[in-house]
């Protein structure tokens, strides 16, 4: 059996479910350290601690975490790293239940709106534009 390739740029890509151009942001931003280039003149090689820290990152922006606050967990280490890392992930979940309710709120509205919309061509103007428009009217 041939050895695995190295993990250059692209492999490291294919491993962790990200594009090139992604990783290269990444380094830019200082969330993971650009390998140095070999001498040889090759293709630069990724460790596996990088390849562990993409998977990190990916999967904090799947759960909402902005590479701000994903940067902030990257730094967590030591004896307070579990309680520091629970607080982000609180803050994180408030965060979302507001946005939900947020949500929710905007649905029932509009929902409201499209209800008294007959979308048989309105006669002299449409209601949902009405609506938008007035201020005085209550959403």
């Amino acid at each position: 059996m041939p050895p695995p390739k190295p993990p250059t740029i692209g492999r490291t890509a294919k491993l962790t479910s990200l594009s090139v151009e992604t990783i290269r942001y990444y380094q830019r931003e200082g969330l993971i350290q650009e390998p140095p280039r070999p001498l040889s003149g090759g293709y630069r090689v990724y460790p596996e601690e990088t390849i562990q820290s993409l998977h990190f990152i990916r999967r904090a922006k799947q759960l909402g975490f902005t590479l701000s606050e994903i940067r902030n967990l990257l730094q967590i280490d030591g004896q307070q790293a579990c309680a520091a890392a629970n607080e982000f992930a609180h803050e994180k979940l408030n965060e979302l239940e507001q946005k939900i309710a947020d949500l929710h709120w905007m649905r029932d509205k509009l929902e409201n709106i499209v209800s008294q919309c007959d979308n048989q061509g309105c006669r002299e103007s449409c209601n949902i534009i009405h609506t938008l428009n007035d201020p005085n009217i209550k959403l």
